[in-house]
């Protein structure tokens, strides 16, 4: 393979998802690293254009340039141990043209770690390594709520950590004017390095009072010395 070089960018990974009941929009950020493995081979070259965020996906967009004959194109992601995760749909690539495409996936499904993605046109192939790593620290994934057998409502919100065994998670609850409503300290720190974990509040605020309306509100959240992250949700409170 001629002309190989290595190319690293370092990009955000957002994962954006929304429920009917309640309905909320939470993101949550990995950082991602490509790493190009080969852009040439004989006239045919494929090379890293850019990437996006579309509906929650990450996308990772590629020139392609082939001065040969049509070329079927194979496009799939393989995970550290070299087990295929997912394909994309096979594109042929036309003769003499110069080309962009672009292949998303929600990588917050996948476990952290290195993925590789691999694109192939008959015995020619290119690899671009993704590092899909979390970061130490906490990520607000999702809200939902809850009946009791009593009737009554409840909301978790649910977390993801990452690198954070032995530290002790906070968070606090904004209305939509900036205003504390409540406080949530865990009772014990993480026992383990990563993991998930949520904060269960009923609707009223810390000390009591007339319990809030239904609503977008800001979490705000972090762990023993950590730079506190905030994401706004949509609570459902009945």
């Amino acid at each position: 393979m001629k002309g190989k070089r290595l190319l690293t960018l370092f990009l955000p990974l957002v994962m954006v998802a929304t429920l009917a009941v309640p309905a909320y929009a939470a993101t949550s950020y990995v950082p991602l690293a490509v790493e190009q493995d080969g852009a040439r081979s004989g006239n045919t070259s494929i090379t890293f254009n850019k990437s996006f965020i579309k509906k929650g996906n990450f996308y990772m967009r590629f020139k392609l340039i082939n001065r040969l004959r049509d070329r079927n194109l194979q496009v799939s992601l393989y995970n550290a141990s070299g087990k295929k995760v997912i394909n994309w749909n096979d594109y042929t690539m036309v003769a003499d043209k110069t080309l962009y495409r672009g292949y998303g996936y929600d990588y917050n499904k996948l476990p952290g770690g290195f993925y590789t993605v691999r694109l192939k046109a008959g015995n020619d192939s290119w690899c671009f390594r993704v590092d899909n790593t979390p970061p130490q620290g906490m990520y607000l994934t999702k809200a939902k709520m809850f009946y009791k057998d009593d009737g009554s409502t409840y909301n978790r919100i649910y977390f993801n950590y990452n690198q954070s065994k032995g530290k002790t998670p906070k968070a606090e609850i904004y209305d939509a004017n900036g205003k504390l409503i409540t406080t949530a300290t865990w009772k014990k720190p993480f026992s383990k390095d990563s993991g998930s974990t949520y904060l269960t509040w009923s609707g009223y605020p810390t000390g009591g009072g007339i319990r809030c309306e239904s609503g977008d509100y800001i979490v705000k959240y972090w762990i023993d010395g950590g730079k506190p992250r905030q994401t706004k949700v949509h609570l459902v409170i009945e």
